[in-house]
């Protein structure tokens, strides 16, 4: 099942105004122009992407009512959030083929051990079989993988080798460290 946030966070937007137009204590709405704020706030929609910048904005527009405690909640749920697991590579952000170009191996990551052959320059063309194109966001293919033995296919441009390589990613706090 794919499920299309922004058009979720609009209609909970609308949904929001549409409360507070019909149901607000005061008829008058403190005799604001909420239909303004509701054009004013709504620019913003295409720009949000992720859950807790959305419910500052609710919170914003919510605040322009002065009344008490209204505003957006934001609650994640135990493993609803993205865990993105790291590498401890440098990636060429220029790079513009298929794949990932390794930059640099970052000294003391999972890739620079003895025995593993990544260095700048070598691009991972999979993770766990899955293929690294322009179409999508590769790191989904990282998502909740610290620790797990993850399979990477290799290339060497320089050499017009491949190879595969194991290993096991970090969280990105344990690679900050």
């Amino acid at each position: 099942m794919s499920m299309n946030s922004a058009a979720e966070r609009e209609y909970i937007f609308n949904h929001a105004w549409r409360q507070v137009k019909e149901k607000f204590y005061d008829p008058t709405i403190r005799n604001i122009d909420w239909k303004m704020y509701k054009d004013t706030y709504a620019k913003f929609l295409p720009h949000i992407t992720n859950n807790y910048d959305f419910q500052e904005l609710l919170s914003e527009m919510l605040g322009e009512l002065n009344g008490s405690h209204t505003g957006g909640r934001y609650s994640p749920q135990p493993g609803a959030t993205d865990n993105t697991a790291s590498f401890g590579l440098l990636y060429d952000e220029t790079f513009t083929g298929n794949g990932l170009k390794v930059a640099e191996v970052i000294a003391g990551g999972p890739l620079d051990k003895a025995g593993n052959k990544v260095r700048a320059g070598n691009i991972i063309e999979k993770i766990d079989g899955k293929g690294i194109n322009d179409e999508g966001d590769w790191n989904i293919l990282l998502n909740r993988k610290a620790g797990e033995n993850t399979l990477l296919n290799l290339y060497d441009p320089s050499t017009n080798t491949r190879w595969d390589e194991t290993v096991k990613p970090l969280t990105a706090a344990e690679e900050g460290a």
